[in-house]
């Protein structure tokens, strides 16, 4: 008993301070389901989750891209290198008798004497040269795409990176409301 009460006003006192309490309990109570009811905690950290995730992708592909570019900027250069010793055109000579339209002369009873030590003189690409020639335009195709997805991934990651941060703040936000609702 508290000193200087009787045992009624004691008990008044008593069931006064648990009616308190009990009303503490239910405000809390409520304040929890009010807090659980529009609490987007989880959806929040599922979208963090899933950003982080993305931005981990991102920056992986990034340093892979980096890697291919060395790649292919070694690769063209040595194709450049061969294609510098290439010559574009091939020049073929042969005898006017071994051409064909000669043959055909003679088979009709013609007279080469002439034409003997004459020589024909032609040029054709250097299927060499073309072969390193795609390669290399091929080559810097692949550079150029490599550019554009990393420009894109940059860009990517830059719009991510605000929205990640704002998730980390609402989600902060939320949890010091649960914690505090929970002490």
């Amino acid at each position: 008993l508290v000193a200087g009460l009787t045992v009624k006003e004691a008990e008044a006192l008593v069931a006064d301070r648990l009616k308190e309490a009990d009303g503490r309990l239910k405000e809390a109570e409520a304040a929890w389901q009010a807090f659980q009811r529009r609490s987007q905690l989880n959806v929040l950290k599922q979208q963090l989750g899933a950003y982080v995730d993305r931005v981990a992708g991102i920056r992986q592909r990034l340093e892979r891209i980096s890697t291919d570019r060395s790649l292919l900027q070694t690769r063209l250069a040595e194709a450049e290198r061969e294609l510098a010793k290439e010559p574009k055109l091939l020049a073929l000579e042969r005898e006017i008798v071994a051409d064909p339209a000669a043959a055909a002369l003679i088979a009709r009873g013609g007279d080469l004497g002439a034409l003997v030590g004459l020589k024909l003189k032609n040029q054709e690409l250097n299927p060499t040269h073309q072969k390193l020639l795609f390669t290399a335009l091929d080559l810097r195709a692949e550079l150029a795409a490599l550019d554009a997805e990393e420009k894109a991934l940059k860009e990517e990651e830059g719009r991510l990176a605000p929205q990640v941060q704002a998730l980390q703040e609402r989600i902060a936000q939320e949890e010091a409301e649960r914690a505090r609702l929970l002490t």
